[in-house]
């Protein structure tokens, strides 16, 4: 999973940059991936982006001591939609920081992780969107404080505490994912959704700029909350996929309702669709997606991406 990383050194004596470099090379999986790095004194930034409109000089800022990296999509401030190739995009969001202050995050929505170091007054902030749609782990010891969106990248670290939290892998193994901010690693937590990290004079800090409210739907019809829901996917949708787009478009089809939902919108906005699913001959989840696709008329677009059991075991520990 692309995204930021970063690597802070805690003692003079330490380098951050080869840790960062090793950070970046466990989290690049294939050489086309855009990339941008910054390195300055104690701290090492940077991010890997599956996005062709990521670039070096829209996405990283460095300007009065302060430097800004984010990676993202479907970008929003102050209730504009910005196109990931908007030119200075990170110029934008670091005169949000100097004009609001902390404040700022308040005014961007949308599917990212940023990363602010403010040199003026030593300090590191890292932030997750509302929704925490990107992951970020981060982990600290005596020596470093590094974050990433894998946790296969703090291998990168030879000092890192590879402690197991049992209790993580279990609730992993019986409820598919980790409770709370917990992780696979005893010391690596998850930064919450909506979540925001502080380093400063050597002090690590996470709280919340944002927690979800809810209220009450009693009174309203169940038709016109399905609507809503329904208006609110397909807005999101076109976020990511432009209407004037015309070129590949692919969809994973597992069989459940989300990508049901989702091949439904996808379908008209390109010419060249490719539709595949990840399964085996035979199995219910290929079944449906295979039917999906054939009720729409895009059975000759679909095609099995087999997984073998013996293939998989076999290369598990890799």
């Amino acid at each position: 999973m692309p995204g930021i990383y970063g690597a802070i050194s805690l003692r003079p004596d330490r380098d951050p940059t080869l840790v960062a470099d090793a950070m970046r090379r466990l989290i690049t999986h294939q050489d086309w991936y855009a990339r941008a790095d910054h390195r300055d004194g104690p701290v090492a930034l940077g991010a890997v982006s599956v996005n062709p409109a990521f670039a070096f000089d829209r996405h990283l800022a460095v300007a009065d001591k302060m430097t800004l990296l984010i990676e993202g999509t479907a970008l929003v401030v102050d209730g504009t939609h910005l196109p990931d190739d908007t030119p200075d995009l990170a110029c934008r969001f670091l005169d949000l920081y100097r004009a609001h202050g902390d404040a700022f995050i308040d005014r961007i929505h949308g599917h990212f992780n940023l990363v602010i170091h403010d040199a003026r007054e030593d300090r590191l902030l890292l932030f997750n969107d509302h929704l925490g749609f990107a992951h970020m782990y981060w982990y600290r010891d005596d020596d470093v404080l590094l974050f990433a969106p894998e946790l296969k990248a703090f291998l990168g670290w030879e000092g890192f505490d590879r402690s197991v939290d049992r209790a993580s892998i279990a609730t992993m193994l019986a409820k598919e994912c980790p409770y709370g901010d917990g992780t696979f690693f005893a010391k690596v937590k998850m930064l919450p959704q909506g979540g925001r990290l502080e380093l400063r004079d050597g002090e690590s800090s996470v709280t919340r700029y944002h927690l979800p409210t809810y209220r009450p739907e009693d009174e309203r019809p169940v038709e016109e909350t399905v609507d809503e829901a329904h208006a609110l996917f397909e807005r999101s949708v076109a976020k990511r996929v432009q209407t004037h787009h015309s070129g590949r478009v692919l969809v994973a089809v597992s069989g459940g309702l989300d990508s049901r939902l989702l091949l439904h919108h996808v379908r008209e906005r390109g010419d060249d669709l490719e539709l595949f699913t990840y399964g085996q001959p035979g199995c219910n989840e290929t079944d449906i997606s295979r039917e999906t696709c054939r009720v729409l008329g895009l059975e000759h677009r679909w095609r099995l991406i087999e997984t073998k059991p013996d293939w998989l075991g076999e290369n598990a520990r890799k």
